[in-house]
């Protein structure tokens, strides 16, 4: 039969060994025009996988042999996709800090696709629990990321899967096999003389200056990066007390914080007052950046 179901020959007819319909017929000469036909198509179809991705899969061969593939996108075309959506709700329900880790998943699958497998992008139902493997070992191994960093890559990798199938993506659940799991972290507690040793400490550049007070900073409110990152002036408001206050919102919950400012904090912001853009507290940097340099502090 050929891949149309149009050419049938009794299997008494066919040649097993030739590999195809035997005699002159006109029957047996449509079968072998067919079986010919789907070679080519399937010798097509090889070639092409082996020159975009440097390997080929037999089902994926078999699926654009029957054209069960048309209209099926890349796994990068689907990033991209979803971190467009995703820069849109910016402000909105998210912030920019986490649409960057997504930009992030995109540079770090591409890196992965073109060390592992020497390609730029793969179909995204070639995205299997294997290719996820080793997708997890390249960021422990070649991005140095600890367990619960590479996870948290995984997750949104996983995320954008879901955005796939919402868009209506007809694929296997490469997660059904792959789990996701978090070690648990016991952290340390700062006491109140290391805190101390830290804030009178004398440092050399004024760029540690900084990370040490907004590192300080964020000890004595509780605040997270990220709502130190955004606090403005007006959230600094006299209270019934007479005392200030830090009047915000958590960036990530929306829930309500009212933070009495001690002495330390206070010194902290009248050191900064007034000479940040956008009438912001901190000169904060980014996340990335203030980790750098809070290891380097640690060091000294």
């Amino acid at each position: 039969m050929s891949s149309s179901g149009a050419n049938w020959i009794s299997i008494r007819k066919y040649g097993v060994k030739a590999g195809k319909a035997i005699g002159r017929s006109k029957e047996a000469s449509d079968v072998n025009t067919a079986l010919d036909n789907l070679k080519v198509a399937i010798r097509k179809s090889y070639d092409k996988q082996m020159e975009d991705y440097g390997y080929a899969m037999p089902e994926k061969i078999r699926n654009q042999v029957l054209g069960l593939e048309k209209g099926a996108k890349s796994l990068v075309e689907y990033i991209d996709l979803h971190n467009q959506q995703y820069e849109n709700r910016v402000g909105v329900n998210t912030t920019r800090t986490t649409f960057i880790r997504y930009k992030l998943v995109k540079e770090r699958v591409q890196d992965f696709l073109k060390q592992k497998y020497n390609v730029s992008d793969i179909p995204i139902r070639d995205l299997t629990p294997v290719v996820l493997e080793n997708f997890y070992l390249y960021l422990r191994k070649d991005c140095i990321c600890e367990n619960n960093s590479s996870m948290k890559t995984m997750q949104r990798l996983r995320k954008i899967l879901c955005f796939a199938k919402n868009m209506g993506e007809a694929m296997a659940g490469p997660y059904q096999s792959f789990r996701v799991h978090f070690d648990s972290v016991d952290r340390e507690i700062l006491t109140q003389e290391e805190i101390d040793a830290i804030y009178n400490k004398e440092f050399i550049t004024g760029r540690l200056e900084q990370i040490r007070d907004i590192f300080i900073f964020a000890c004595y409110t509780g605040l997270s990066y990220i709502d130190v990152s955004n606090l403005r002036e007006d959230n600094i408001q006299e209270a019934f007390d007479e005392s200030l206050w830090v009047m915000t919102k958590r960036s990530k919950t929306g829930v309500k914080v009212n933070v009495r400012l001690l002495d330390i904090p206070n010194e902290i912001i009248d050191r900064y007052r007034g000479k940040q853009k956008n009438g912001k507290v901190l000169p904060v940097i980014t996340n990335q950046k203030m980790n750098d340099y809070l290891k380097e502090t640690a060091d000294i």
